[in-house]
């Protein structure tokens, strides 16, 4: 890579894709800063939304505690509003009070009483620790609740607290309940208030994670937020979003953008690298046109050098030997010829080039073009030393332009002429394939590389084998052949080997 491309494409690097590069990074830090802010926002609506939830559950025994209040008493009266208030809570079992002295305890079923007599009996050790706090919380205005659960695995859950004005501390009133009555009765119709379809809300027991009620069938709950419940204690109340998570969903979201960016980095890498191909080739291009200028300039100058020097030593009648004379007169004749040929080509090439070309196209045989060519051409084979062998077969009469077939064969001839070393001798061939007729060039050359065989027949281009930097040329010979047999909705096809030769077919469609 020379000096200049790389100035070019240290430039593309620094304008194009490094500035982008930049913006991308950029781009990521800033996605995931918003996805962890979208994180946050969503964790915290979902703690929201469990922390309604145990507000309203406390909400729920709070009622219980007001309605207590205007019930309970050590005489055993208002037992009308005793009922009501079992009737209207299936899930209270039993309602008592609790002093140094004496007890009272109220169900549903007086035959139950003797059962919650000894139950609070066994919690009587929590209950007495829990009251020092419950006072102290009464003392600053406040009415605590206490859930006292000892026995996680138990169905039943008892409350504490003080009634309210109660003017005896002492005086523990409770309210003993069924949690999952509680949960599948009184709390349900919230939760399907709060989710509405769009999170899986569930309640499970903390010790042994037995499902107590799920909003939907769930197996995967470890991205769920959690929390205890408030009232029971050994229950976890937790909540997650349906579907996919929210992770998996910014997750995703993540993946996308990132894909995005980096696809768009990808097209600007392609597109800079297409923006250096076509640059590159335009300098290649430019180059290749300075050598073309060079070579032609080197190939006018010769026949030019010749003509001038040969026309003055005639015209100052130097030479007196008539033999010598015709000498003379013929290196001028083929000097022009080849001067001609010279300027044709590149009048030619620049009319290809310009699309302005016509071709006159007639009823030809292809043979006898051959025949009329070599016959021109024997003098200059004898000149150069080569042998030409013309191995024909009876051909169908086409349609082309002579004029334009004629110059592809010449210049088929002239490479062959040119890119022979020691073995100076070429075959012509002629034959028909399929629908189509076909002549070829071949010569025991020096031969094209497989990399550049694909390249010769590209305008300004000349093959570096050999001897290519001895060998006048302009680049343009195989280039207006290419052009020529195109025109005539044919094909060119090359077989070569380094140092053993080239095989120039053309074909050319009967019809």
């Amino acid at each position: 890579m020379n000096k200049t491309l790389k100035q070019i494409l240290a430039g593309l690097s620094v304008l194009i894709i490094l500035p982008t590069f930049l913006l991308i990074i950029f781009q990521i830090t800033s996605i995931n800063e918003n996805e962890k802010l979208i994180q946050d926002v969503y964790y915290d609506q979902l703690d929201a939304i469990l922390f309604s939830i145990n507000q309203y559950s406390q909400d729920v025994v709070k009622d219980w505690q007001v309605n207590a209040s205007n019930s309970l008493n050590i005489n055993e009266s208002n037992k009308t509003k005793i009922e009501n208030l079992f009737s209207n809570n299936n899930t209270i079992k039993c309602l008592f009070v609790l002093s140094d002295d004496k007890s009272l305890i109220l169900t549903k079923n007086i035959e139950q009483n003797e059962f919650y007599s000894e139950y609070l009996e066994n919690l009587r050790p929590e209950i007495n620790k829990s009251t020092l706090s419950l006072n102290k919380y009464n003392k600053q205005g406040y009415n605590k609740i206490q859930p006292i659960d000892l026995n996680y695995s138990d169905s039943l859950q008892c409350l504490i607290f003080l009634l309210p004005d109660s003017q005896n501390l002492k005086n523990i009133f409770g309210v003993i309940f069924n949690k999952e009555e509680f949960i599948n009765e009184t709390l349900a119709p919230k939760f399907q208030e709060v989710i509405k379809d769009k999170f899986v809300l569930f309640v499970k027991n903390r010790l042994d994670s037995t499902s107590i009620y799920q909003s939907e069938n769930v197996e995967n709950k470890s991205t769920a937020i959690k929390k205890a419940l408030w009232i029971i204690p050994s229950y976890e109340i937790g909540i997650l979003l349906k579907g996919e998570t929210i992770d998996e969903l910014t997750g995703k979201r993540i993946g996308y953008n990132v894909f995005l960016l980096l696809a768009t980095l990808a097209i600007i890498i392609i597109a800079g690298i297409f923006v250096f191909r076509s640059i590159n080739r335009e300098i290649k291009l430019n180059q290749l046109k300075s050598d073309f200028v060079s070579n032609v300039s080197h190939e006018l100058k010769t026949p030019l050098a010749l003509i001038s020097m040969f026309s003055e030593t005639l015209e100052m009648d130097r030479i007196k030997s008539e033999e010598k004379k015709k000498e003379y007169y013929s290196i001028i004749h083929q000097e022009t010829n080849r001067l001609s040929r010279m300027v044709s080509s590149i009048l030619n090439f620049s009319k290809m080039e310009a699309g302005k070309r016509e071709f006159n196209f007639s009823k030809n045989d292809i043979n006898l073009i051959i025949q009329q060519i070599l016959d021109t051409y024997d003098y200059h084979f004898s000149s150069k030393g080569f042998s030409c062998k013309f191995d024909k077969q009876d051909l169908s009469i086409i349609k082309c332009d002579k004029e334009a077939i004629s110059e592809a064969i010449i210049n088929l001839i002239d490479n062959a002429i040119k890119y022979s070393s020691n073995k100076k001798m070429i075959t012509i061939r002629t034959g028909s394939n399929n629908n189509s007729i076909y002549f070829e060039v071949e010569d025991y050359g020096i031969g094209i590389s497989k990399e550049e065989q694909k390249k010769v027949f590209d305008k300004f281009f000349r093959a570096s084998t050999g001897n290519i930097h001895d060998t006048k040329g302009t680049g343009l010979g195989l280039s207006i052949v290419k052009s020529i047999i195109e025109a005539h909705n044919g094909n060119i096809i090359l077989t070569s080997t380094v140092n053993e030769g080239s095989i120039f077919r053309i074909l050319l469609p009967i019809n």
